[in-house]
């Protein structure tokens, strides 16, 4: 009877390959490294979209902005997401980048982040491309233009009724 353990034979050519598809796949995540830390260091808020308008790379400033992880947001349409900016406004400017028609769109929002704050966002929408295929997506940043903290002053006026602390009037 046969043994029921399987044989692998190994050959220097798939042995080269191996080591090949290794290599290549340790350059692929370096890259990868490089350009997540690029995105991170950013003072801005980086969207990537493909043509359909999906996200493709949502990052950290746009998770501190609007609450929204990267894993939530990474595949879901752009126009969808309910984070507090009017994404419809951006349409127009982002179909024009699309299709050619412009190399770059801006425009300024007033937006609620979601610590419930009205900022004021500056965006900037420009046209990812390849060289073989052309424009393959778009590139959103959004920069803080301005932050509006909305200040509450409580005044307090005693009477001569007002008992203070350790029950002393506060006449």
């Amino acid at each position: 009877m046969a043994s029921p353990v399987a044989q692998i034979v190994v050959t220097a050519d798939g042995l080269v390959a191996l080591t090949k598809l290794r290599e290549r796949t340790a350059e692929l995540n370096d890259a990868n490294s490089f350009m997540e830390a690029i995105l991170t260091s950013l003072q801005a808020g980086v969207v990537v979209l493909d043509r359909e308008m999906h996200i493709l790379v949502w990052n950290r400033r746009c998770e501190d902005l609007w609450g929204l992880r990267a894993d939530e947001a990474v595949g879901q349409h752009f126009l969808n997401l309910d984070v507090g900016l009017s994404t419809g406004q951006l349409r127009p400017a982002i179909r024009d980048v699309l299709t050619g028609r412009s190399e770059r769109e801006e425009s300024e929002q007033t937006a609620v982040n979601r610590r419930g704050r009205t900022v004021e966002l500056r965006v900037v929408c420009t046209p990812l491309t390849s060289e073989a295929s052309g424009v393959i997506g778009a590139i959103l940043v959004r920069r803080w233009a301005r932050v509006r903290i909305r200040r509450l002053t409580v005044r307090f006026r005693p009477d001569r009724h007002s008992v203070g602390p350790r029950g002393r009037s506060w006449t």
